[in-house]
């Protein structure tokens, strides 16, 4: 049974969904705790507990995991696990963290749900974000800007929850890939187009030699077609074709447009190109980024055929796939 069939059948998201972001909108979210200041420690208890934890062996993964969740907003247990494992931190003490951290209002949990429940249920899809205790180390601890985090930034409808998560998976597939080519990567961008603005899942940029490339990020879902990705991709041709990209890039970025399957990326592409009048795109679907690139992930749009052909994107490869290739 299609996955999004389930989820209406059912009350709550469960973890057999897990990289199946495509989720009905009017589901709601189901908080561990409520975002209120009860039970949130002084900002120096957080602090000197912090330092006081400094020398232990997983002082570092406590880190590396605030700052993983205020990056990407959401992120699923999985998601995280995945992050923090391929930056060398063991499965054990990840699990040991999640639990100390939510009970200490570091971070928080949600799973999404018909209604509000009144329990987690064991086997439903948990996701993370950040409370107020990680906000307070991150501020001392941190590079990161946290000034702006609020509670409000965690409080999000379904729409925007599929499309952080799936940025997210996105992330991990090129953390996966080309760790080392990553410029910087940039969750949920805005952009000025005139009096306007408009928002995108992300931007970023890979390391060409010494030449910086640069990509913006478009996650669509079914409940987006037709015409939310028809608004977006219009707002788009003017941030590409009226000269304000050139505010945020030297030279002008590649739009992916990130499908959950290729029948979806066909009909993406269709709408986007009718609107841009421009193959200046490439689609991806969720299937394709699961366990990273290759050199099937990435497709294109032929306008006169009406189809999408598979091709090669060596700036999103593995250096060892590049070099087999190479090599052949």
């Amino acid at each position: 049974m299609h996955t999004q069939i389930m989820a209406e059948l059912s009350l709550y998201i469960k973890k057999s969904e897990d990289g199946n972001f495509s989720f009905n909108y009017d589901f709601k979210q189901t908080w561990h705790h409520k975002f209120n200041m009860q039970g949130v420690k002084p900002e120096h208890v957080y602090i000197k507990n912090f330092m006081d934890r400094r020398n232990e062996k997983n002082a570092d993964l406590q880190l590396s995991l605030l700052k993983f969740i205020l990056k990407v907003c959401f992120a699923t247990e999985n998601q995280i696990k995945s992050y923090l494992s391929s930056q060398g931190f063991p499965l054990e003490d990840i699990d040991k963290t999640l639990e100390m951290f939510l009970h200490q209002r570091i971070i928080n949990m949600f799973i999404i749900s018909k209604y509000p429940l009144n329990e987690i249920p064991e086997d439903a899809l948990k996701c993370y974000s950040l409370d107020f205790g990680g906000k307070y180390i991150l501020s001392h601890y941190g590079t990161e800007d946290v000034l702006s985090w609020t509670s409000t930034n965690a409080v999000r409808g379904v729409e925007y929850i599929t499309k952080y998560l799936t940025t997210t998976q996105f992330y991990l597939a090129l953390l996966n890939s080309v760790p080392e080519n990553i410029r910087y990567f940039e969750s949920f961008a805005n952009f000025n187009i005139g009096k306007r603005d408009v928002q995108t899942n992300a931007k970023f940029e890979i390391m060409s030699g010494h030449t910086p490339r640069g990509f913006i990020l478009e996650v669509v879902r079914k409940y987006d077609i037709p015409s939310g990705i028809q608004k977006k991709s219009e707002k788009l041709n003017v941030l590409m074709s009226e000269g304000y990209i050139e505010k945020y890039f030297s030279i002008n970025p590649v739009v992916i447009l990130l499908a959950e399957n290729d029948k979806m990326a066909l009909e993406v592409a269709d709408i986007y190109y009718r609107n841009t009048n421009s193959t200046q795109f490439r689609l991806l679907t969720d299937i394709r980024i699961k366990n990273g690139f290759d050199d099937k992930s990435f497709m294109k749009y032929d306008p006169n055929k009406k189809t999408l052909i598979i091709v090669k994107s060596s700036l999103f490869l593995p250096k060892i796939i590049n070099d087999l290739e190479e090599s052949e």
